[in-house]
């Protein structure tokens, strides 16, 4: 029996493999022998890159249309409907307002599409006309509505929409309107439906240049008949004492003609009362520069914010809306409303843009 025994201790052995905790068994694994390590694979999380993006409010001109809104501003056909819910299919409309998230850097490769007055010479055909401005001669049918493409007169002037580059914004407002300068300003030039009176004291910040011009290209697609509004100063090219203003120093005030009915001479400032003035194209006007959300003060003639006040009301605009937007009728003392009384302000309105964000220095 005795030999026996270790035969059978080296069956078990061979049988069951060594006595002893396994490499693998818990004990072995407390201990830290020859234990299998587990490899914690972590995933990192994907980076995602924030753009920062600036909103703009873009208003629908004639020839516009949302594929080409949204290669001016560098963004997809899709992002603008996911912005404007209200827009079905690629159908927009002259005069209509929509929202656009644009990069904040200048690097976004949008372009920017700017009118342009082209005196027409002798020879010139509306065919050679568009050629120069590689557009269509259906395009300068549409933002010229009374051009006749077969008997162009020579010395008319016709508006042109050119593209180009997205304008960097380097201007900057600096100081109050009454006390301020403007750095790298650019001056408004006459364009679609307007007429810059001094090119000399017409210098602005981009911001303030860009919503005159747009705002009232907006209102003359939308009233091809109305006449051509005269643009009084601004401010000079590096701001400071403009006379015989106390202020338009920092780019961000504009006097405006207002559309007149039966005007005789629209290049220059006309008294305006509240039979005379042409309500609906001035409210129209007005609406479009207020949805910027830039616009700090528009001073007017208070009998004109009585007739202006009662046509929004006409058109169903909210009561909390109209309180905020007019002084009317609090009385022309009252500190309230954007619509503001100014003395002075029956021939003209003077326009008071905010400052830019990113202006530390404007007041």
């Amino acid at each position: 029996m005795k030999f026996w025994r270790p035969v059978l201790f080296v069956l078990i052995v061979l049988i069951l493999g060594p006595i002893g905790p396994s490499h693998h068994s818990p004990e072995a694994q407390a201990r830290g022998v020859n234990a299998p390590r587990k490899s914690k694979r972590t995933r990192s999380k994907p980076r995602t890159r924030k753009i920062r993006r600036t909103k703009i409010k873009h208003t629908v001109r004639k020839g516009d249309t949302l594929g080409g809104i949204a290669k001016q501003y560098g963004v997809s056909v899709g992002q603008i409907r996911g912005w404007n819910p209200k827009i079905r299919g690629n159908n927009v409309r002259v005069g209509q307002t929509i929202v656009v998230w644009t990069r904040a850097s200048g690097g976004s490769g949008g372009r920017s599409r700017r009118s342009k007055s082209h005196v027409v010479k002798k020879g010139e055909t509306a065919a050679q006309i568009a050629k120069k401005y590689k557009v269509s001669v259906r395009d300068l049918k549409a933002w010229n509505p009374r051009m006749k493409p077969a008997k162009l007169r020579v010395g008319s002037k016709l508006t042109v929409y050119v593209w180009g580059p997205a304008r960097e914004d380097n201007s900057s407002s600096a100081g109050t309107a009454n006390s301020g300068k403007l750095k790298n300003g650019v001056a408004l030039q006459s364009g679609h439906g307007f007429r810059v009176r001094n090119t000399q004291r017409s210098f602005g910040t981009v911001t303030a240049v860009d919503y005159i011009d747009q705002c009232i290209s907006a209102t003359k697609d939308k009233y091809p008949n109305a006449h051509d509004l005269l643009i009084g100063d601004i401010s000079f090219k590096n701001g400071g004492h403009m006379p015989p203003h106390k202020s338009h120093q920092s780019g961000r005030d504009a006097d405006i003609s207002y559309y007149i009915k039966n005007v005789q001479n629209p290049y220059r400032f006309n008294v305006a009362s509240a039979k005379t003035l042409d309500v609906p194209k001035t409210w129209y006007l007005f609406e479009k520069f207020l949805a910027t959300g830039q616009v700090t003060y528009i001073f007017v003639d208070y009998p004109l914010q009585e007739v202006l006040y009662k046509h929004a009301k006409k058109l169903g605009k909210k009561q909390d809306y109209l309180n905020r937007v007019f002084q009317y009728p609090r009385g022309r003392g009252s500190s309230q409303g954007i619509i503001r009384y100014s003395r002075g302000h029956d021939d003209h309105f003077h326009i008071r843009f905010s400052c830019n964000k990113k202006d530390s220095k404007c007041r």
